[in-house]
């Protein structure tokens, strides 16, 4: 079973890494001007050439390469520990304290990982001069609410059924502030 798991990942990250070299050569074929020149065989053949003008890696491919460089590997730490805490959870005995992968620190670990794959396609999705997608934060923010409100009654309960040193020292979802 661990062996199929790590050649899906495989293949998803190969994936992943085409879609970022196509998206880059979009960003380069993108920025060139497209003109359409008669050929000498007459009036209706036409010839496509992409003459550009301006410089591959200027600001603005800069910038999309910025946010690629910081979004995919975020997201993907995301997506494959929210994975992992999913598979933990299914494998744990009915009514029992998860403990291990980010449960150490988190007590709902795979909320966390949730709401940075939002964070990680906000940021990536992004217009560019812009760092983050509006659309895609409100979604995170109402992720955050919604899970937020979820791992706050979590907590209670772990405490209830477990005791209050169970989860003590432990963040509900977000490092630092919750």
């Amino acid at each position: 079973m661990r062996g199929r798991v790590r050649i899906i990942i495989i293949i998803i990250i190969i994936i992943i890494i085409i879609i970022i070299i196509i998206s880059i050569i979009t960003l380069v074929l993108r920025r060139g001007k497209h003109k359409v020149r008669p050929a000498n065989d007459g009036p209706t053949v036409a010839i496509l050439s992409i003459e550009s003008k301006t410089k591959v890696f200027d600001d603005a491919n800069a910038e999309a390469l910025i946010k690629i460089a910081l979004t995919t590997p975020a997201f993907l730490y995301a997506w494959i520990n929210q994975h992992r805490c999913h598979r933990h959870l299914a494998g744990l005995e009915k009514y029992s304290l998860p403990s291990e992968g980010l449960f150490c620190r988190f007590v709902c670990a795979h909320y966390t990982c949730e709401c940075l794959l939002y964070l990680a396609m906000a940021v990536g999705a992004a217009p560019q001069g812009q760092w983050i997608n509006r659309t895609l934060l409100c979604a995170l923010l109402f992720v955050v609410v919604n899970l937020g409100v979820t791992a706050a009654g979590t907590r209670r309960w772990y405490a209830q059924k477990f005791g209050a040193e169970a989860v003590r020292g432990k963040w509900n979802m977000i490092p630092f502030v919750f």
